[in-house]
C-alpha cells in the first residue's frame, strides 16, 4: 500500500482533491451530453448501415464513458471500498490503452471526413494517411513504455480512498504523437482551404471548417495543457487534466460527427425528393435504371 494521507503535505492533498474534482466534472459533462444527444445518435448513427466508421464511432461513444466511470471510481475518493493495488494497476493500464485507442480512432474518423472534403485528392490522402500510420505506430510504442513504467508505481491509498502514483511517469510521450498529428492535419486543412476555397461539398465544408476548427482549437489546446502538466507539474497533479480532456475529446468528436451526419442526411433527402420529381415512377426503362440506383446509394441506411 501507499503511504497514508497523513504523510502528504497540505499542498499535495489540495492537488489530489483538485484532480478528483476536475475528473468528476469531466465525467458529468460527458454523461450529460450523452443523454442530450442520444436521440440524434439513434436517428443518425444507429439507423445507418453497418460500416467501419460507424463501429469506430460507437466504440468511442461507449468505451470512453465506461472506462472513465471505472477510473473516476478508482480516483475520486468517494467510495469507502479498499481496493487492492492490482485493481488500480489493471484499471489504469487498460485505461491508458483505451485512451490512446480512442484518440487514434477519433483522429481517423475526422480524417475520413477531411478526405471527403478534399474530394479524395490523391496527394492529400496519401500524405495524411502516411502521417496517421506513423504517429499511431509511435503511439503504440509510447503507450507500451508508459504502461510498463506506470504499473509498478500505481497503488491504492487507504486514507485517500483513491489510486495514486508513487513515482514520476513520463506521460509527455503519450500526448506528443497526437499533438504533432493534429497540428500537421490542421495546417494541411488550412492550406487546402486557401488552395480550393469552394470545394464540391460546400455545405459539408462549412460545417467541417466551423466544427473542425472548434474541435482542433479546443482539443489541441487541452492536449497541450496536458502535455505541459505532464512535464512540469508535480506528481500530485499528473491526472489534473487527463480525465477532463478525455471527456471533452469525446463530446467534441460526437458533436462533430453528428453534425456532419445530419448534413449528409439532408443531402440524401434532397436527392430522394429530386428522384421522385425527375424520375418517372413507371414504367422504368433501362436508360433510367441509373437514376433509381443513385438514389438508393444515397440513402445510406439499413432497413
Amino acid at each position: 500500500m501507499a503511504d497514508s494521507a497523513f504523510s502528504l503535505t497540505v499542498y499535495e492533498l489540495q492537488n489530489y482533491k483538485a484532480s478528483q474534482y476536475v475528473g468528476v466534472a469531466g465525467l458529468v459533462v460527458l454523461l450529460w451530453d450523452h443523454l442530450l444527444t442520444f436521440n440524434d445518435e439513434v436517428r443518425l448513427i444507429w439507423r445507418a448501415r453497418l460500416s467501419i466508421p460507424k463501429l469506430l464511432f460507437l466504440f468511442n461513444r461507449y468505451a470512453v464513458p465506461t472506462s472513465l466511470i471505472a477510473l473516476t471510481y478508482a480516483t475520486s475518493g468517494l467510495s469507502d471500498d479498499i481496493l487492492p493495488d492490482s485493481v488500480c494497476q489493471i484499471w489504469f493500464g487498460i485505461g491508458v490503452v483505451l485512451g490512446m485507442l480512442s484518440i487514434g480512432t477519433s483522429n481517423f474518423l475526422v480524417l475520413l471526413r477531411l478526405w471527403v472534403l478534399w474530394d479524395r485528392r490523391t496527394r492529400l490522402v496519401l500524405s495524411t494517411l502516411i502521417l496517421f500510420v506513423l504517429t499511431q505506430l509511435t503511439s503504440i510504442v509510447c503507450t507500451a513504455y508508459v504502461v510498463a513504467s506506470m504499473i509498478p508505481s500505481m497503488v491504492f491509498d487507504p486514507d485517500l480512498h483513491a489510486c495514486m502514483l508513487t513515482g514520476k511517469v513520463d506521460f509527455a510521450i503519450l500526448w506528443s504523437p497526437g499533438v504533432v498529428f493534429e497540428l500537421m492535419v490542421f495546417i494541411m486543412t488550412c492550406w487546402n482551404a486557401l488552395d480550393q476555397p469552394l470545394p464540391q461539398h460546400a455545405k459539408m465544408a462549412r460545417v467541417m471548417y466551423r466544427d473542425g476548427s472548434t474541435y482542433f482549437f479546443v482539443l489541441f489546446g487541452l492536449r497541450v495543457v496536458n502535455l505541459v502538466l505532464s512535464i512540469i507539474a508535480p506528481r500530485s497533479l499528473v491526472f489534473l487534466g487527463v480525465f477532463f480532456i478525455w471527456s471533452a475529446c469525446n463530446v467534441t468528436l460526437t458533436r462533430l460527427i453528428m453534425n456532419l451526419r445530419r448534413i449528409t442526411d439532408e443531402a440524401e433527402e434532397s436527392h430522394i425528393e429530386e428522384f421522385h420529381i425527375d424520375c418517372p415512377q413507371w414504367p422504368v426503362s433501362p436508360g433510367l435504371g441509373s437514376c433509381a440506383s443513385e438514389s438508393y446509394e444515397l440513402q445510406g441506411k439499413g432497413s
